[in-house]
């Protein structure tokens, strides 16, 4: 269940992502969460403001699992970016057309943010799932 701080997360990484701009943060396929690559029908690609989406994946390392604090923050972005191509699904009707500069937080509704949240409190980011080792 996403609580405030989730919420937070979602809406600054939301601002940081446009439909069009300079720095391409990812070209991918996309449909409903846990669809195998080889079924994904759908294609898009989102751009960022790079200095703000730092500020959000610093942010999810800060509020985020224990554990975000002791990887690289390049490899935070890279799960940041691949928890969103994933989730891509939960706002990808609010943001599909037609194509504006406004950041996605401004188009998404507050019903997909939340769905974007619950999916966030749930994921690896915040609630990972014990790993047995030897």
């Amino acid at each position: 269940m996403a609580e405030g701080v989730h919420l937070e997360a979602v809406e600054r990484v939301l601002a940081t992502l446009f439909q069009k701009g300079e720095t391409l943060l990812s070209l991918f396929s996309f449909s409903k969460p846990g669809t195998p690559l080889w079924d994904r029908r759908m294609g898009t690609e989102i751009f960022v403001d790079r200095r703000v989406y730092a500020e959000a994946v610093l942010f999810i390392r800060k509020n985020g699992a224990p554990y975000l604090r002791a990887i690289l923050v390049s490899d935070l972005w890279s799960l940041v970016t691949n928890f969103v191509t994933e989730h891509f699904w939960c706002i990808g009707g609010s943001t599909f057309f037609p194509i504006t500069d406004e950041p996605y937080s401004k188009r998404v509704t507050e019903e997909d943010k939340l769905a974007l949240a619950d999916a966030l409190a749930s994921s690896a980011l915040f609630n990972p799932k014990p790993d047995l080792s030897r």
